[in-house]
């Protein structure tokens, strides 16, 4: 909905989740619409990075460490 775009929702929604990843310690990972810009952007800001080959879906995962994923 791009009316509600730009209001921070996303990113406060990604930082609760994120928040109980780093208090439990397990790794983040989700799939993103290789085309949808704005959702790339959003995940790579909060520190997710791509991971395996992109095709139609980009596959990005996020370490409580910082550290960084390689391809499985």
């Amino acid at each position: 909905m791009p009316e509600l775009r730009g209001r921070g929702i996303s990113t406060a929604i990604m930082q609760s989740v994120m928040k109980e990843a780093r208090q439990t310690r397990r790794e983040l990972r989700l799939k993103v619409a290789s085309g949808n810009e704005a959702a790339l952007r959003l995940y790579l800001r909060l520190g997710f990075t791509p991971v395996g080959v992109p095709s139609l879906h980009t596959e990005l995962a996020w370490n409580v460490d910082g550290s960084q994923q390689t391809t499985e």
